[in-house]
């Protein structure tokens, strides 16, 4: 049987059981005596603990247990990188976010009257919330055991940066400057935790992207072996990278107060605690400094950002790496200096968001192509094509293209030609030299970037397949499904490459007492790079004996090496109040899903 379903317009193998109701989230799990788990938020964003008074929120009638730092019987401050966040402080406030005690009752309700009447006597300290003032000379530690508010450097250099201004005849300099970005996610974070009395392995189920995490800090945080710590992912209502480590936390305290009732204990967050404890997208403060020959040939240009990492370290050290190597954009720069600087405040901490880092460098260059290309007189699209980054040509971080199909030209001309972005930027012109309230506008930008965490971290991806006597097949994957369609995508590349309908597939959700099935973000289609559909599986997968497949089990790794990117564009027709319209043109490649695809994109840092 042959099909042709990657790259069609098919219905979500997931899609039904969400829109009627079906699909399990996390706050839908309720288990037999199951007590409910509400956080003591702080009151004042920076500071320290004097006193703390339970005796009130003990009588409230329902509490079954309140939790505080002392309860803790393994490690006490943990954390994806730097082990620097405690899921309960003992006595210093790094941000409002911050949870001083956990209460378990026979009702939420009662809960959430123990957790309010639990008095606390601080002394307050002046918040620390700009990264300029967290680096002055003598600047009060937002954590005291460190001897700096720094997170991390990164330096990034290629070239004589120094000669490369020296031989520009044009010199630029701009700032620019983005805030935080909540995630907005539909669903709230939940978890519930449990000891199976069966094995006598605490469970974690709930709105978790990073199955594999949580299970070695939940270990950590009871001091149990990982072998006595099982997770079990609920249907994800939406992350975008946040429901990544801030779930971390929320786990330790719900498993916590599981071990110390021996009873299932959920803790499900409103809007408001979402947005009160979770982290953000990094706020940048971007100088730029380019330098150009009379051609309009870039020669140097220097990067200097200051990203504001909040109260905890969470994913700083690798979002900023990104940044690092990608701030110079998809151009061809002989000389390069780029600093990116990771920075303690008393704000909402920060850590991934989708484009891991890629989104703030991205908006900064783009904009200085389009000051710089005016000042010189040029057009956006020629200044960019006098620079764009071609085969053979160098990155910025030094790799060279030379092992694939540089792209970026091709993507630029493609877009502006559906665009017809010549004729609409002189149509514009017209429009807005007759006058009038309106004016109009298009504009376009390139992006440079890839996917996964790349070199600084591990990168690794898995899918394991199980192929029936009655050529069915079962497929997981620890790469988790936030709701961006990874369930169908897989299962139509699993279809496609055994060439079998996609209504005998089927994708469930591993459990993770096995640790080999480990996931890396959301990115596993792209990572695997489609080798499930590689001819030579095809034909190994097609072994029949004329009527059904032979059942076997074939296992198989491959592993990318470094980075995996690409370039892309979008251009956008718009004109400004009263009347806003727009368009986007962006070429993705040969989209899995086409209908998703064209969901699923556009809104950007508007909506996001």
């Amino acid at each position: 049987m042959t099909t042709t379903l990657v790259g069609n317009e098919v219905a979500r193998v997931d899609g039904l059981a969400k829109v009627s109701g079906k699909a399990i989230y996390g706050d839908d799990i309720k288990m037999a005596n199951m007590l409910y788990g509400v956080c003591r938020f702080v009151d004042i964003p920076a500071g320290r603990i004097d006193s703390l008074d339970l005796s009130a929120a003990r009588s409230v009638p329902g509490v079954v247990r309140i939790a505080t730092w002392e309860d803790i019987p393994g490690e006490k401050s943990l954390g994806v990188i730097i082990p620097d966040y405690p899921p309960i402080i003992r006595d210093e406030i790094a941000y409002r976010g911050d949870v001083i005690a956990v209460v378990a009752a026979e009702t939420y309700e009662a809960a959430c009257l123990a957790a309010e009447k639990i008095a606390i006597t601080y002394t307050p300290w002046q918040p620390i919330v700009s990264p300029e003032e967290a680096m002055k000379p003598g600047a009060r530690l937002i954590h005291s055991e460190l001897d700096s508010n720094i997170i991390n450097h990164h330096h990034t250099v290629k070239g004589d940066i120094d000669s490369g201004f020296a031989a520009s005849t044009h010199i630029f300099e701009r700032e620019y400057e983005v805030g935080f970005q909540e995630h907005g996610y539909i669903e709230p974070e939940s978890i519930t935790a449990w000891i199976d009395n069966n094995e006598q392995v605490m469970t974690i189920s709930g709105s978790i992207q990073n199955a594999h995490r949580i299970r070695g800090i939940v270990a950590k945080y009871l001091a149990l072996p990982q072998s006595r710590v099982n997770v079990k992912r609920s249907i994800l209502g939406g992350s975008f990278g946040g429901k990544d480590d801030i779930i971390d936390n929320i786990a330790c305290r719900a498993a916590l107060l599981a071990h110390l009732t021996s009873r299932p204990v959920k803790i499900s967050y409103n809007r408001e605690q979402s947005m009160r404890e979770s982290y953000k997208r990094h706020p940048y403060k971007m100088k730029y400094k380019i330098g150009l020959d009379d051609e309009a040939r870039i020669q140097a240009i220097k990067v200097d950002i200051i990203a504001d990492g909040g109260s905890y370290s969470g994913q700083t050290m690798f979002v900023t790496w990104r940044s690092s190597v990608q701030a110079a954009g998809p151009y061809n720069i002989p000389n390069v200096r780029v600093d990116v600087t990771g920075v303690y405040t008393n704000n909402n901490y920060t850590s991934a968001y989708r484009g891991y880092g890629a989104p703030q460098v991205i908006f900064a260059n783009e904009s200085l192509m389009d000051e710089v290309a005016e000042a010189m007189g040029l057009s956006p699209v020629e200044l960019r094509l006098r620079n764009i980054l071609r085969q053979g040509d160098t990155s910025m971080a030094g790799q060279v293209f030379d092992n694939h199909t540089v792209s970026a030209q091709e993507v630029l001309e493609k877009a502006m030609a559906k665009a017809e972005f010549v004729a609409r930027r002189e149509h514009y012109r017209k429009l807005n030299a007759e006058g009038g309230p309106v004016r109009y506008g298009i504009g376009l930008a390139l992006s440079h970037r890839g996917c996964s965490l790349g070199a600084e971290g591990l990168d690794a991806s898995s899918a394991l397949m199980q192929v029936n006597a009655d050529g069915s097949i079962n497929i997981s994957t620890s790469v988790s499904e936030n709701g961006q369609g990874l369930q169908t995508t897989m299962s139509l590349i699993t279809a496609e490459a055994f060439g079998i309908g996609l209504d005998r597939v089927m994708f469930s959700e591993p459990d993770y007492l096995d640790d080999r099935r480990r996931r890396l973000y959301r990115r596993l289609p792209r990572h695997a790079d489609g080798r499930s559909g590689h001819p030579e599986r095809r034909q190994q997968n097609q072994e029949t004996d004329g009527q059904r497949r032979q059942p076997a089990a074939r296992g198989r790794r491959y592993r990318r090496s470094g980075v995996a990117g690409g370039e892309g564009l979008q251009s956008a027709p718009a004109a400004n109040y009263p009347d806003l319209s727009g368009s986007c043109r962006f070429d993705p490649g040969d989209g899995r899903q086409p209908l998703l695809l064209r969901l699923a994109r556009g809104a950007g840092y508007p909506l996001g």
